[in-house]
């Protein structure tokens, strides 16, 4: 921890289990700091309001609601009758129960909202519903539950199981109660970056990892949750109340994760804590904790692409293609941390809404990345699959659609288009398909002379200025949205790698040279089947499923081994590259809605 930050200041700590109902080791350190100027530890003491109007974190007497007031306390909710608990289908979850575990689904979905920041403006653009609402509406719901068990303790049920309150239960219960309605209080209050902003942002903060911190350390409630995960939409099984990640970002971690030699673990470590750190919002009071961690992540990120030994390391036991693969991603992830630093984080000064859901995006998108690569995850701590532990670990899942964990109509919908944005994504995919083909052709071996392959590289140049010109362009939520895929994130890597795999074919690369240039270029063969259309409805969603789709068919033919050792030359250092990217293929569906 850096000197002068508060070591209690929205610290969360982790539950006796883990997720699956494995033991938590105890380190014997705080294992999340996330200071910056959030107030206060788990128990507050302010008083009711201040005087810019705040609650306080502690308000125990139970809130009444108006009926009608986005599922409020005291309003008619309708009882939650579902054969299996807990449901992540939103319209369900919403409903009334006197299920903790249902109560922490939804929890878990307003946590998610939180990350970056709430936003109110617009209040619907493009099929994306601002957060503001769609978090008070989780912690009406959450509150409504919480009252009803309380009502009602000879009904309170944990997925569907019976469970007796105890008397720990029911006082933490009942501390919960009024740090709820404090969320309700200050969400409304914390848009924009204003000092009063400010402060119902750290409210937030405080409040929410404080209810976490309660939750996880009421030992039988806690165990009974971790007993009974369930799937989610990232990929990562949850419980109900998930604890956020564990990570640090003290001086000493920052050193480590920056330092030549850093591992992914290292530098996921510091990651999990900035991520940890940006619940409830960013902001004059710890943008610049934010921002320490933000580039000790890049500086490592930086050494470790372009360190072919730690490379090899973590790509070990990868065939054919998918080291090259695996370093796009890795690649991608720094390409999006520093959009993040030069872009978003300066976003909060001047336009706080874009700001926030542009960093909701951006960090969820990198944890998705690092998560489902098999290597990277490894590498970072995990257990190969998406879960909660290591860097860059999942966060708590949003609520989905009817039809599964990775159905729309959730929390997050599709992107709807307008004509313009119909039009665009129609000449992006078929342009995509041109080069598609002709990528094909290079890998093969073929048109590879010195005029084909500069006139190629030029049309990628050209593709990348065209989806980089138009995003900005559209900037407000569709730039929110799409930055980390069109501005200067997933793009850029695809790009790079490409442009700089041909420029070593054209070079009169040989041999084990050749194949790694062609391994470099050939995770980039998308064949993008859709058919252009000029409806609206078209999403960034359909290409995206499309896109994994073939890429997930490419990967499933036997290829041999590529070393590592065969390239000739580094990944291109940031400050050396050019934003002249083509869209990158992920090792998983890419489902923009899910994040």
């Amino acid at each position: 921890m850096a000197a002068g930050d508060d070591a209690g200041a929205g610290t969360v700590m982790p539950p006796p289990t883990g997720t699956g109902g494995q033991t938590v080791a105890d380190t014997g350190t705080s294992p999340v700091t996330a200071g910056g100027g959030h107030s206060g530890p788990s128990t507050v003491t302010a008083p009711p309001t201040d005087a810019g109007g705040h609650a306080g974190a502690d308000i125990v007497t139970p809130p009444i609601l108006a009926a009608g007031t986005d599922l409020g306390a005291g309003a008619d909710a309708p009882a939650l009758t579902m054969a299996t608990l807990p449901t992540t289908v939103r319209d369900n979850a919403l409903a009334l129960s006197t299920d903790l575990a249902q109560a922490g689904v939804v929890f878990n979905d307003a946590t998610r909202l939180l990350e970056g920041g709430l936003w109110s403006t617009p209040a619907d653009s493009n099929n994306q519903v601002a957060y503001l609402g769609m978090f008070t509406t989780d912690i009406h719901a959450v509150l409504n539950d919480i009252n009803a068990a309380l009502a009602n303790p000879n009904g309170v049920t944990v997925s569907g199981n019976a469970y007796t309150l105890s008397a720990t239960d029911t006082a933490v219960l009942q501390q919960v109660q009024g740090q709820l309605q404090t969320l309700l209080t200050e969400a409304p209050q914390s848009i924009g970056n204003s000092n009063n902003a400010i402060t119902a942002q750290e409210l937030i903060h405080t409040t929410q990892t404080a209810i976490l911190n309660e939750i996880n350390n009421d030992g039988a409630l806690a165990t009974a949750l971790a007993a009974n995960p369930y799937p989610t939409g990232t990929g990562a099984n949850n419980v109900g109340f998930e604890a956020l990640p564990i990570g640090a970002d003290d001086a000493a971690s920052l050193a480590a994760a920056s330092a030549p030699g850093a591992t992914l673990a290292q530098i996921g470590s510091v990651f999990n804590a900035a991520a940890d750190l940006a619940v409830g919002g960013l902001n004059a009071t710890n943008l610049g904790q934010f921002d320490a961690d933000m580039k000790a992540i890049a500086a490592g990120l930086t050494n470790l692409v372009n360190n072919p030994t730690a490379l090899n390391a973590i790509e070990f036991g990868e065939v054919g293609t998918d080291p090259a693969l695996t370093t796009i991603h890795l690649q991608t992830v720094l390409n999006q941390i520093n959009l993040q630093i030069n872009d978003f984080d300066a976003k909060y000064a001047t336009d706080p809404n874009v700001a926030a859901r542009s960093t909701n995006d951006n960090l969820l998108d990198i944890i998705d990345i690092v998560q489902n690569d098999t290597a990277l995850n490894t590498a970072a701590g995990g257990h190969g699959n998406p879960g909660t532990v290591g860097g860059f670990a999942e966060f708590p899942a949003y609520l989905n659609g009817a039809d599964g964990p990775n159905a729309h109509g959730g929390t997050i919908t599709q992107f709807q288009d307008d004509q313009a944005q119909t039009n665009f994504w129609a000449k992006f995919i078929a342009e995509a398909n041109v080069i598609n083909n002709q990528l094909d052709n290079v890998a093969a071996g073929n048109n590879t002379t010195a005029g084909e392959l500069q006139a190629l590289i030029t049309e990628i140049q050209n593709y990348n200025s065209f989806g980089a010109a138009f995003d900005h362009s559209q900037g407000g939520v569709f730039g929110a949205r799409f930055d980390n895929e069109l501005l200067g994130g997933t793009l850029l890597t695809d790009t790079n790698a490409a442009v700089q795999g041909l420029q070593g074919i054209m070079g009169g690369d040989t041999g084990a040279a050749l194949a790694a240039d062609q391994a470099q270029i050939q995770p980039l063969v998308w064949a993008l089947l859709l058919t252009p259309t000029t409806s609206p409805a078209t999403t960034f969603r359909l290409a995206a499923d499309h896109m994994s789709a073939r890429l997930r068919r490419w990967r499933e033919q036997p290829r041999s081994p590529v070393s590592r050792k065969a390239r000739s030359r580094p990944m291109a250092r940031p400050q050396e590259q050019q934003a002249l990217p083509l869209p990158r293929p992920a090792s998983k569906p890419m489902d923009r809605s899910a994040k």
